[in-house]
């Protein structure tokens, strides 16, 4: 692997930038994916289209840096080395700005409509210093055909006169199906793992990866895709939340896989095979606490019964306690005997309580919360369980 083949590699994993590498026998593809990939409008950025990057290279030699400004305010930086160029970038200089953006668009001829798709491409750019994007260039001139001078020279593409024809963006960037589709996806992936089903949540995962992985403005590097799964994590992290998990248990399990992902991980299938563990690992422990939930659910009703059971004998047995006394003082007041409750049972109280309270309350005179005293179990606690 050559110099530059290295750099392909490592200069958007350092630095988030992309670097193409253009072959004069075998261009055509290439330069058709980049023009899908980075031009936004093929008016107002010819040099990042197939016919205006071709028209560059047949023009201008090896003998400068090329710095290339669209009218869009974005910046790329092209060389020559032996039979192959190199584009970096494209790149912006400056945050993303709004106001500053409806003014660029409108001197261009776009409006407020174009905001949205604009705010996508540019915010998917790095931003990035001029200054340093050239000595990276001059960097790989050295380490491939030694050090002789090069002139910088500035091509401005805003500076072009256009025809009076209103500009048009790209299809990739007008059409939002795409993010539709994303959305659509992630509740259904979220959907997948609050139910701890890891078949569906991993068929998910494989049936739709151009969608998660952002593919309209991430580059190939281990380090973009990585940055990509964050957004995959934090879905899943909001799901196992939302399905009961404890949110120190959560953050435990995901801190150990992006310690996994972000230490040892060298290229996409080993990220790809970490996700998947991932997502299956919250989806078992979703599993794991649906079941816990379930016992312990069980455990209280039987308990609930138990104690339920153990304050109506006790109620019962106060209740008869007074008929008791109420038929010791029959002889003096001629009062009509007061039945005891031996008749009533138990299940009884279970399965209707309220009517359970009702008799025994007017059977012997006295008032729920008098008989609810004796047992300090009131009626309205037991009617809520």
């Amino acid at each position: 692997m050559d110099f530059i083949e290295s750099a392909k590699i490592l200069v958007p994993a350092l630095c988030g930038l992309n670097l193409s590498v253009f072959c004069d026998d075998d261009k055509t593809q290439p330069l058709r994916l980049f023009e899908k990939q980075y031009a936004f409008s093929a008016k107002l950025q010819p040099s990042f289209t197939e016919k205006g990057l071709l028209s560059l290279f047949e023009k201008k030699g090896a003998e400068n840096i090329l710095v290339i400004r669209d009218a869009l305010d974005i910046f790329a930086v092209m060389i020559k080395i032996n039979k192959r160029w190199i584009l970096l970038g494209p790149f912006c200089t400056a945050n993303w700005n709004e106001s500053n953006a409806i003014s660029l668009l409108a001197k261009n001829g776009l409006g407020n409509a174009e905001l949205l798709p604009y705010k996508s491409y540019r915010c998917g750019l790095p931003v990035m210093s001029e200054e340093y994007i050239i000595k990276i260039a001059a960097l790989l001139i050295t380490n491939t055909v030694g050090n002789p001078p090069r002139e910088l020279e500035i091509i401005n593409m805003a500076a072009l006169k256009l025809d009076d024809l209103p500009p048009q963006i790209s299809e990739a960037y007008n059409d939002f199906s795409q993010v539709n589709r994303r959305y659509a996806w992630e509740n259904d992936l979220m959907d997948a793992v609050r139910q701890g089903q890891t078949a569906r949540a991993l068929n998910l995962l494989e049936g739709n990866k151009g969608l998660w992985t952002g593919i309209r403005f991430l580059t190939d590097s281990i380090t973009d895709q990585i940055a990509g799964s964050c957004t995959l994590r934090a879905l899943v992290r909001h799901a196992a939340q939302q399905a009961g998990l404890t949110p120190v248990f959560i953050d435990a399990l995901s801190q150990e896989y992006a310690q996994k992902m972000h230490r040892h991980t060298t290229d996409a299938q080993q990220l790809n095979d970490l996700l998947h563990q991932y997502i299956a690992a919250f989806c078992r422990a979703v599993r794991d606490n649906k079941k816990k939930t379930i016992q312990s659910m069980s455990s209280a009703r039987f308990s609930i019964l138990s104690f339920t059971l153990v304050s109506l004998s006790l109620w019962i047995h106060y209740a008869n306690l007074m008929a008791s006394h109420a038929n010791g003082l029959e002889h003096y007041s001629k009062r009509k005997s007061v039945r005891p409750l031996s008749n009533i049972s138990c299940s009884a109280g279970v399965n209707a309580p309220q009517d359970y309270y009702r008799t025994a309350a007017s059977r012997y005179k006295r008032s729920v919360a008098m008989l609810d005293m004796r047992t300090a179990y009131t009626l309205p606690a037991y009617l809520s369980l």
